[in-house]
């Protein structure tokens, strides 16, 4: 076992662990220059880490699971990030930079099994809402168990699906993603004729009993604690708003105009992967000039495509919709996994940012600036040409007319707006 972890850690490209380095040390030159020139106020420590779920997470660590029937309560959350971070006996940040450390545990992984450059991966470890993953929230964990399932996916290695499967829904409720994600996979194959139907369905079946079991065993680790059944569903729907909805017109977020550049975009996504599943579903059809050959590549965009239209619905459909549908949290369900960034890198390196796609990706953007009522707050109309110009850097920048050099600002774009939402996270500023 010594001489497996001798080699492993030999086997590390020193180019990447240099990147990282760098990368951080330019976030941390990044905060400095903000703080010095009075944007910032505060620095990152216990107290100003443990925001938001950081809060509910700590509380869970201190005082065990408590229901409260009449307002809200740490039963809202699922056991293993806060029984990881009770058994290492740690205040936040010390849990965070744990988090931080499996979170590039993973880009390192992913890009090796990817071929991710030294730059591209910097590139996609800068994307915004990835500060969730050294903060002390359970995204970490949840980040190595998708980078499991997404390998799993890709090199056809079930075990690795179920493991990732079992682990997620121990940290988070994963049911309503991945059962449909992976369902959709297996359903394109039985349906493209590429798998017979029984094949189909036992692996289905093991998915489900995956995800459920570890679902039924939080439920029941939150039982033990509370002595209250089905103690998380009491929390989230009555205290969280988390129940089924109608949709209402025009969509908001919290903080309005501090975030709403951020989950647009994550909306944008989604609506995007809507569009990609009418697609591939017409190509699947009979009599199909140019049918598109499902490999590896195809099997990760079905996948991410599924995965986003869940994250969708599930802030779409199960959010307070008082004087429209509050779209808030929906950039971390959507930036912070690992299909993201593959599917990113693949329409990148495959030339897909074709006229076609670009064209629909802007038809997208003018129809989610419709649903967020654009045209109702002029701050709206700024953040939304801001978010366009964004697009449009990052597609020249990261597309087929990518060069030596075209990356950076990509990157110094990414950094300092990233930079800016762990500013607000820490000063208690809704953000995810």
């Amino acid at each position: 076992m010594k001489e497996k972890l001798i080699s492993l850690f030999k086997s590390i490209k020193p180019t990447y662990l240099l990147g990282f380095a760098l990368h951080f040390a330019f976030l941390a030159a990044i905060y400095w220059l903000y703080h010095g020139l009075g944007w910032f106020d505060r620095f990152p420590n216990d107290v100003t880490l443990s925001n938001w779920d950081g809060y509910w997470f700590e509380n869970i660590v201190n005082v065990g699971y408590k229901f409260n029937a009449d307002r809200a309560s740490n039963t809202g959350f699922f056991p293993l990030f806060p029984a990881i971070w009770k058994l290492l006996t740690v205040n936040a940040g010390f849990m965070s930079f744990y988090n931080l450390l499996m979170a590039l545990g993973c880009m390192y992984v992913l890009a090796q099994e990817y071929k991710w450059s030294v730059t591209r991966t910097l590139t996609y470890l800068a994307l915004p809402s990835l500060f969730f993953l050294y903060v002390p929230y359970s995204e970490s964990i949840y980040f190595v168990c998708c980078t499991l399932i997404l390998i799993g996916l890709t090199r056809s290695k079930q075990p690795y699906i179920y493991i990732g499967l079992f682990v997620a829904g121990l940290t988070r409720p994963t049911l309503v993603f991945f059962i449909p994600a992976l369902f959709a996979v297996d359903f394109y194959k039985w349906f493209t004729h590429q798998e017979n139907f029984i094949t189909s369905l036992k692996r289905v079946s093991l998915v489900v009993f995956s995800s459920v079991s570890a679902t039924v065993i939080s439920y029941l680790v939150h039982w033990y604690q509370t002595g209250v059944w089905m103690a998380h569903y009491k929390t989230v729907s009555t205290y969280w708003g988390r129940i089924l909805r109608v949709p209402v017109f025009p969509l908001h977020t919290y903080g309005m105009s501090k975030i709403l550049w951020l989950d647009a975009w994550a909306t944008i996504l989604c609506v995007f992967a809507i569009v990609y599943l009418l697609y591939l579903l017409r190509k699947s059809l009979p009599r199909v000039k140019s049918p598109i050959e499902f490999d590896a590549n195809t099997i990760v965009l079905l996948f991410t495509a599924t995965y986003l239209l869940m994250a969708f619905c599930s802030v779409f459909f199960y959010r307070d919709n008082y004087f429209g549908t509050n779209m808030r949290g929906i950039n971390r369900y959507v930036f912070v996994t690992p299909f993201l960034l593959q599917s990113i890198h693949i329409i990148l390196e495959n030339g897909y940012l074709k006229r076609k796609m670009v064209l629909s990706l802007l038809a997208v953007l003018t129809m989610v600036a419709l649903m967020y009522g654009v045209w109702r707050h002029e701050n709206h109309f700024y953040h939304f040409s801001a978010l366009m110009a964004l697009l449009t850097i990052g597609i020249y920048g990261l597309g087929k007319n990518e060069t030596k050099w075209s990356w950076i600002p990509v990157y110094v774009i990414f950094c300092c707006a990233q930079t800016y939402l762990f500013n607000m996270f820490i000063a208690g500023i809704w953000v995810a």
